[in-house]
C-alpha cells in the first residue's frame, strides 16, 4: 500500500488515462495528486460483479488484512471513492455502454471547466 501511494503521489502526466488499483484511494496524497492532474473517474462496480471478477482471476490480489470481507473493504473505500471522484460511472451495464458514459461525462466535465455549458467547474 505504501508503494502504491508513493507512486500515485509522484505521478506527473497530462492527457493520459491512469487505471489505479483499488487501494490507491487509501492514500490521500496520491488521490490529491491525481485530482490535480485531471478528472478522477470512479467506475462504481456492484459488489456482486467485483466478487465474480475476483473469483475468475485466482491470482488477483486485494490489499486488505487476511479475513477481511469484500463488503468490509467496500465500506472503507466507498466513502473515499465518493470523496475523490469528479465523475461517478455506475458499472452495471455492458462495457460499451460504460465506455460511452465515460466519454459523455468527460466531455461534460471539459465543457464545464472551459466555462461553457454543463456542470459547475470543480474546485
Amino acid at each position: 500500500l505504501r508503494l502504491e501511494g508513493e507512486l500515485g503521489r509522484q505521478l506527473a502526466c497530462r492527457d493520459c488515462v491512469i487505471a489505479t488499483g483499488g487501494s490507491m484511494v487509501l492514500s490521500a496524497t496520491a488521490m490529491q495528486n491525481l485530482k490535480n492532474l485531471g478528472t478522477v473517474v470512479w467506475l462504481d462496480t456492484p459488489l456482486a460483479q467485483l466478487r465474480l471478477r475476483i473469483e475468475k482471476s485466482g491470482d488477483r490480489g486485494i490489499a486488505a488484512a487476511p479475513g477481511t470481507t469484500l463488503a468490509e473493504i467496500d465500506a472503507v473505500r466507498r466513502p473515499l471513492y465518493e470523496q475523490y471522484a469528479d465523475v461517478r460511472i455506475p458499472c452495471e451495464e455492458r462495457v460499451a455502454d460504460v465506455a460511452r458514459q465515460i466519454d459523455e461525462a468527460l466531455r461534460c466535465e471539459i465543457t464545464s471547466m472551459d466555462g461553457v455549458a454543463g456542470e459547475q467547474p470543480r474546485g
